[in-house]
């Protein structure tokens, strides 16, 4: 092995464990012990990452202003309205806390030219989780504790394991895309879809259908897909389903292919004492926000709290009506708009596309894995092989 090939094997396990000090397990985020140390590797992980950017020696980037501002609305509406409490705090801080450390991440690997060990560790450490996740399946079929609200195993309850994919598919595609790794690409696609099809994920596999139907038609799309399309498309889809029950027009789809009613496995109801509840209330929380930052109404019903199942009431409920514009503002932000779009953009936005119309219906957008893809698009031109020599200001790379 040469000196070069050495320093690159070095690089790559570097990036191996920051992805696994920081891309969270669900499963041992129900042990204090666990959520502490994850804490903690966080903020050193935190501290490693800004001494370049503290020294100057890069430029700081701007998109994280953006971040640590949404969120901070969230902690002040939270603050405003008393809802402070150790679990909505912890999980404020953890998702402020990742978010920022990845996009740290892949903007000091940029400027490092470290882009093929930075795309090669996060698809490794995705496929063992994703791969370890489905020996659990296998193992504990009942899930591997259960806390009266689904069964649980290492990657969380079994919707939770379309997020993992998301973040998978998104590395997996860069790192064929830039890299030419098609057996890494393979695995983490096969891996992603048993998680899926083991436990019939129906939201996961809508999300797959339309994410293989939007690339099947890049001819028409590629210079015209984006991401404000996409986001005005989802508040519209959003506005049609809540309150107009457009999910109709596809019940025979719902019921057939998903196994799913029209009440969307009885999810319109609880819209409805949401927007209920949301009629009741002031000007003032409506437009700040209510703090809850579970976003979790009472279902009578079920006598069980329960969050919404859709990401823009669940956003409004913890940020109020402004905080959920200034949410999609900052989701906007991740796509510069090139004229000339590459494929490599367009795979990202069809499968963004997909992690939106599944938002509807879930509070995907809501959870850290699925900024990946978001931070992979923002910094598309960058980690573009051999594309980070000339790099290491913030305005030219992000």
């Amino acid at each position: 092995m040469t000196a070069s090939e050495k320093k690159a094997s070095k690089d790559k396990w570097i990036f191996i464990f920051l992805f696994l000090f920081n891309l969270q397990l669900t499963l041992l985020m129900f042990y204090q012990i666990t959520r502490l140390l994850y804490v903690l590797a966080g903020l050193l992980t935190l501290v490693i990452l800004l001494k370049p950017y503290i020294s100057r020696t890069f430029g700081f980037p701007k998109i994280i202003l953006f971040w640590v501002a949404v969120q901070g609305w969230s902690l002040l509406a939270m603050i405003f309205n008393g809802h402070v409490n150790v679990s909505d705090v912890t999980s404020w801080g953890g998702l402020l806390l990742s978010v920022l450390n990845f996009i740290l991440l892949v903007h000091t690997a940029i400027c490092r030219q470290k882009q093929e060990a930075l795309l090669f560790a996060g698809g490794v450490v995705l496929l063992l989780y994703l791969t370890v996740n489905l020996l659990t399946l296998f193992i504990f079929p009942q899930g591997i504790m259960n806390l009266g609200f689904g069964n649980i195993w290492l990657l969380g309850i079994r919707t939770s394991f379309t997020t993992y994919a998301v973040a998978a598919i998104a590395l997996g595609g860069l790192n064929f895309y830039f890299y030419k790794r098609k057996a890494l690409f393979l695995a983490l696609i096969l891996v992603s879809l048993l998680n899926i099809f083991w436990v019939f994920i129906a939201t996961a596999i809508m999300m797959l259908l339309i994410f293989i139907g939007l690339l099947f038609l890049r001819k028409f799309l590629l210079h015209k897909m984006s991401l404000k399309w996409i986001i005005l498309i989802f508040v519209v889809l959003n506005i049609a389903i809540i309150f107009f029950d457009a999910q109709m027009l596809f019940s025979g789809f719902l019921e057939s292919v998903l196994d799913r009613n029209v009440t969307l496995t009885g999810r319109t109801l609880i819209w409805e004492i949401v927007i209920e509840a949301m009629r009741n209330s002031s000007p003032v929380n409506l437009l700040l926000g209510f703090g809850n930052y579970g976003g979790q109404v009472w279902v009578s019903v079920w006598n069980v709290y329960m969050h919404p199942h859709n990401f823009l009431l669940f956003s409004v409920t913890r940020v109020g009506i402004l905080g959920t514009i200034a949410l999609m503002l900052f989701f906007a932000s991740f796509d510069k708009g090139k004229k000339v779009r590459s494929k490599e953009a367009y795979f990202l936005l069809c499968l963004l596309a997909s992690v939106f119309v599944g938002a509807v219906i879930s509070t995907y957008l809501a959870e850290e894995y699925i900024f990946i893809p978001f931070v992979l698009l923002y910094y598309m031109e960058a980690l573009r092989p051999q594309k980070g020599v000339e790099y290491g200001r913030e305005k030219s790379i992000g």
